[in-house]
């Protein structure tokens, strides 16, 4: 049996066991002449990445397996990981599990504004204590899966205006052409940040921030080592967030990363998490990483994806996302199984058959022969005219509600503009 390789993977892998300590040196120059205004201090700061065991010892410290951590022990590929990413100065990124800090070190030099998620109370409580002299990292104790996500967002959306409005203030007059326009772009950032208006494109390879109803310069991305046995959970609470979230770049184990980035159905790993998977966002597989570049070293390789999230407005139009996605499981929960069967008794079968056929579907086609437009018409020949006229019903009452509150507030505006004129 022949293994198929996702496109680019053969040039996009890293020969990680060839990573020679020069490179590293030459990494620390680039860093220098960056001039990174973070301060040298911190855990396993002024120590490269690959003496992570040595300083685990030192602080009586053992990687706890129930947590699924596995720390990165390359600098050259924690610095692949930020370019990957596309990482600039003032980028607002949640990292998940920072664990040792090595990947927050490399993400704090590129400039980014930081807040980490830590579940590790030991690992939290060291690197609040040995980072607290970094105004540019924030690190929250508790677990990503039932932090309160809005909250966290809404936050760094906040700290990253508050940066760009000092950052503003702080621009001292301009003395040319150049400068001038340098301090009227600073100025045009600190007010969109502050009335939440959208502007121009960020940096290189992201896309226009306006997409997600950000400022310039706002957009928030994810960056994390995931613990592997929270994949699933971490993806199904963050892909809904397109709104909120640019990116999500996770590295994975790189047997997932293959079949989540999978695009062709009628395979064994053609499942609902693809479907899922391509319905909120467009997945990208980057790069791999040697399992022996993790400590532990887990027993499967690693590897780099980037889940480029679909705002809402951008997502494939279907009739009820919770339906949809309702549709979708229902599908897969019986792979053996035809869908009009596995459907039962969320769809008569024969409605199922009739709609298959109205497609140009075989009526006898499993789950994992659709792609995912199949479920989208799927999803609309199914739809019964009555939840259509009732979700239509429902948003005409909901528009009729804001308009007679609008009718009341303007009442009550000419009430008291004629009592003044009274008085």
């Amino acid at each position: 049996m022949v293994t198929r390789e996702p496109v680019g993977r053969q040039q996009e892998q890293v020969a990680v066991h060839d990573a020679k300590p020069a490179t590293e040196q030459q990494l620390d120059h680039q860093q220098q002449q960056q001039g990174s205004a973070v301060p040298q201090v911190g855990w396993l700061w002024d120590r490269k990445a690959s003496e992570t065991r040595q300083r685990l010892r030192e602080q009586n410290i053992r990687p706890k397996k129930s947590l699924g951590q596995n720390f990165l022990l390359d600098d050259v590929i924690l610095q692949r990981i930020v370019t990957t990413a596309c990482i600039q100065p003032g980028d607002l990124v949640l990292e998940i599990g920072p664990g040792t800090g090595n990947l927050t070190r490399h993400l704090l030099a590129a400039g980014a504004l930081v807040t980490a998620v830590e579940k590790d109370y030991t690992l939290h409580a060291q690197l609040e204590a040995e980072f607290a002299k970094v105004p540019q990292l924030r690190v929250i104790q508790g677990d990503i899966l039932r932090v309160d996500l809005g909250r966290i967002l809404g936050g760094m959306q906040a700290w990253g205006q508050q940066q760009a409005q000092a950052a503003a203030a702080a621009t001292p007059p301009a003395a040319g052409a150049e400068a001038s326009a340098a301090a009227a772009a600073s100025a045009a950032v600190a007010a969109a940040a502050a009335e939440g208006n959208s502007g121009s494109s960020a940096g290189a390879g992201a896309r226009d921030p306006a997409a997600y109803n950000q400022p310039p310069g706002r957009v928030i991305k994810v960056v994390a080592n995931l613990p592997y046995n929270i994949t699933k959970d971490c993806l199904l609470r963050l892909l809904p967030l397109g709104g909120e979230i640019s990116h999500l770049y996770f590295m994975l184990q790189d047997e997932v990363a293959v079949r989540l980035t999978g695009r062709d159905p009628g395979g064994h790993d053609w499942r609902v998490m693809n479907l899922i998977v391509q319905y909120y966002c467009r997945a990208q597989y980057k790069f791999q990483i040697d399992r022996r570049k993790y400590h532990p070293a887990p027993a499967v390789h690693g590897a780099v994806v980037d889940f480029e999230l679909r705002p809402p407005h951008e997502r494939p139009a279907v009739p009820s996302e919770r339906a949809f996605l309702q549709l979708v499981k229902k599908a897969f929960s019986q792979r053996r199984k035809v869908i009009r069967n596995s459907l039962q008794p969320l769809y008569p079968g024969s409605q199922v058959s009739t709609a298959l056929g109205a497609l140009g579907l075989s009526v006898d086609a499993r789950a994992q022969d659709l792609t995912l437009d199949d479920f989208v018409r799927l999803a609309w020949q199914l739809q019964p005219a009555a939840a259509v006229e009732a979700d239509q019903t429902k948003l005409q009452q909901q528009r009729g509600h804001v308009e007679v509150l609008q009718q009341q507030q303007q009442q009550q505006q000419q009430q008291q503009r004629e009592g003044g004129q009274q008085q």
